[in-house]
């Protein structure tokens, strides 16, 4: 499951579960930028600052293909691209 940050951890179905539980007061919680950056922006949420290593939580992309039939072109750019491509570029939102 990862690392425990915490004595009481908290788990739910998807991030934006959590958000509404922090959001209500519930604690804090380390989420992906995209599902909580338009609550940084109005204010409700703040970002997490400590002195430690920053965790960069993505969103995961899966990318599933049949073998019973080759890539084309565009399948081929991207398997290829798509991990290649900076964090940077995933933030953007």
């Amino acid at each position: 499951m990862g690392e425990r940050k915490g004595t009481a951890v908290w788990y739910a179905e998807s991030p934006d579960v959590i958000a509404e539980f922090v959001l209500q007061g519930f604690g804090w919680a380390e989420l992906p930028f995209s599902v909580v950056s338009a609550h940084i922006q109005n204010g409700a949420l703040s970002p997490l600052n400590y002195a430690f290593q920053q965790s960069d939580i993505l969103e995961g992309i899966d990318v599933v293909w049949t073998e019973q039939q080759g890539l084309g072109v565009a399948a081929h750019w991207v398997k290829g691209t798509l991990p290649n491509l900076p964090q940077e570029v995933w933030r953007e939102v």
